[in-house]
């Protein structure tokens, strides 16, 4: 900002101490008053310079005001996470319009003939931009909703990951291999999308476990009950429970599952891992065998 502000200072003063700025106001006067004429339209010089003004102003004043609602207004009223990114949104892009329009009337164009335009135009845009116009309708349905924010770990058909950004148009989803993804909005309005993360960053990680013919179920519930118990980012509540499925049909085993939470939704493939292996090791040290496919063939002479 001093250099915007010393600048043009400097640049007067320079143009006094030569007796140059009487010529200087002269020449930027007959300037502005100059038009230009292409054809049947004329285009003020003037009104340029205050249409790019005005379009300068409006991305200044929109980034100036988004400012201060997240430094001041958001910090005071404690909104959810996603309201602020939506009001931050909407007012820029109102105020990107009402910029537009204002640049538009200091340039001379009739206001009233963009009307008429825009109503010739609304007909191509029924047929040939349906869906750009749906993806930006939908995506004012997710910003004022908020059913999926920014952070949110979703599922959008064969697509999964945490939402990295929230447009106007289309989202932006990494994936959990680190690809980014551009997911058009319409999308997620009108299939089904997955939101692990919407209320809570809670995630239930599930153990399967396979043991031989003959072990007490007693037994393999108590172990892997204790074994859940002692990881760190297994929760108390709820707690964590082991079912007995019964016998495996084909693989002679008997089949259980331990289901236990976790708060840390971003590492619960690791917690799962260590679950895994912690319950094969305490099975191994109390003399309990694991499974294996077996196949009977038996061989008939005729």
């Amino acid at each position: 900002m001093l250099r915007w502000v010393a600048f043009p200072i400097w640049a007067i003063l320079l143009l006094r101490h030569f007796n140059l700025w009487s010529t200087a106001t002269a020449l930027g006067a007959a300037a502005l008053t100059a038009e230009w004429h292409l054809g049947s339209l004329t285009v003020p010089v003037a009104g340029v310079l205050v249409f790019l003004v005005t379009i300068v102003a409006t991305f200044v004043i929109s980034a100036g005001v988004r400012f201060l609602l997240r430094e001041e207004i958001y910090p005071r009223v404690s909104p959810t996470r996603v309201l602020p990114y939506a009001v931050s949104t909407i007012i820029h892009y109102t105020l990107l319009l009402a910029g537009f329009l204002i640049g538009l009337a200091a340039l001379g164009i009739d206001l009233t003939k963009i009307t008429i335009v825009a109503g010739a135009l609304g007909v191509g845009i029924g047929f040939g931009l349906q869906s750009l116009v749906n993806n930006f309708v939908s995506g004012l349905v997710i910003l004022s909703e908020r059913r999926i924010n920014v952070g949110d770990a979703v599922q959008v058909g064969e697509v999964g990951g945490v939402v990295q950004q929230l447009g106007i148009r289309a989202c932006t989803v990494r994936t959990w291999e680190g690809a980014e993804v551009i997911v058009p909005n319409a999308m997620l309005v009108s299939e089904k999308v997955t939101n692990w993360t919407l209320s809570d960053r809670l995630r239930r990680v599930d153990v399967a476990i396979r043991v031989a013919y003959g072990t007490p179920p007693e037994k393999v519930t108590e172990i892997l009950l204790a074994i859940a118990r002692s990881h760190d980012s297994v929760m108390t509540a709820p707690a964590p429970l082991v079912f007995f499925l019964g016998v495996g049909a084909g693989d002679n085993a008997l089949r259980f599952e331990l289901r236990a939470w976790t708060e840390n939704f971003d590492r619960w493939v690791l917690t799962q891992s260590e679950l895994t292996v912690s319950a094969h090791g305490a099975l191994r040290d109390a003399a309990i065998d694991l499974p294996f496919t077996q196949h009977d063939v038996r061989l008939r002479r005729e």
